[in-house]
């Protein structure tokens, strides 16, 4: 779940999608694949899922993103937000991630020791 902070000026609410639709009372997340198996043994300890699990949601799902578009919230735009962010906090992890490599390699180890 992303938590934006409330309590701001309409004019930042409206330039922030992720922010108009926090202070709305939605929260947005990101699925990570790991879904529960609803009891079903072989699913939760093999990873096997039987007949189809999507389909039966795309009506509410759709009167969901309706609802969203209705409060003037554009999903495009909160995709594209969702995605920059994320892939800029992906770089920057993986800087660092280089970084520390790079001066273990030169001997002065990860503490710069």
């Amino acid at each position: 779940m992303i938590t934006v902070t409330t309590g701001t000026t309409a004019a930042a609410a409206a330039a922030d999608p992720l922010r108009r639709l926090s202070e709305e009372g939605v929260s947005v997340w990101l699925d990570d694949g790991q879904h529960d198996a609803g009891g079903d043994p072989a699913a939760a300890e093999q990873g096997v899922i039987h007949g189809d699990t999507v389909t039966g949601g795309y009506a509410q799902a759709h009167t969901g993103l309706a609802a969203v578009e209705a409060l003037g919230v554009s999903y495009d735009e909160v995709v594209r937000q969702l995605e920059e962010e994320g892939v800029a906090k992906f770089a920057a992890a993986w800087q660092d991630l280089l970084d520390a490599m790079a001066k273990s390699m030169n001997g002065k180890g990860v503490d710069g020791e």
